[in-house]
């Protein structure tokens, strides 16, 4: 089951000049170097960020990864952003596992309503993600961020 075939990766930055390295090479739409993931879980994501493009054509990219390599997990997402050439249709989940600390970027067409109805990012932050988050429920963290940026509105 293909996620997004019609536009297969986020739009390449302007300039490559001066762009951080990435903090981690994302992968389409789900990076788990930390291996947190399992079958179902991972099953689980890739529906809910599938059918949040169907909803609202914006992507949800979720990374798992140890850490966020000594940076704050907003300046982390921030890089890894700018570093893979998102796009104001794409969006990020970033989630230390280790530390149970997580980043949530959500796509710009969503935060600045220019896509349909406006998104309250800090609402899908404090009563979807982190009560996951908090309870190593990987899977579950992403699949309520995406929940949430389909419903909002």
């Amino acid at each position: 089951l293909p996620i997004c075939e019609a536009n297969p990766a986020p739009s390449q930055p302007d300039s490559g000049a001066g762009a951080a390295p990435p903090s981690v090479q994302l992968t389409r739409y789900i990076t788990d170097p930390s291996g947190v993931l399992t079958a179902a879980g991972r099953t689980a994501v890739e529906g809910a960020i599938s059918k949040l493009y169907t909803q609202r054509n914006v992507h949800l990219w979720v990374a798992y990864v140890n850490d966020f390599s000594g940076l704050t997990p907003f300046r982390w997402a921030e890089d890894t952003m700018r570093a893979n050439g998102f796009s104001d249709t794409d969006g990020l989940l970033a989630i230390a596992t280790a530390h149970r600390t997580f980043a949530f970027r959500p796509p710009a067409a969503i935060i600045n309503g220019t896509d349909g109805p406006r998104v309250n990012a800090e609402l899908i932050r404090k009563e979807r993600i982190a009560p996951a988050v908090r309870k190593d429920e990987w899977a579950r963290a992403a699949v309520q961020a995406a929940e949430g940026l389909e419903t909002a509105g």
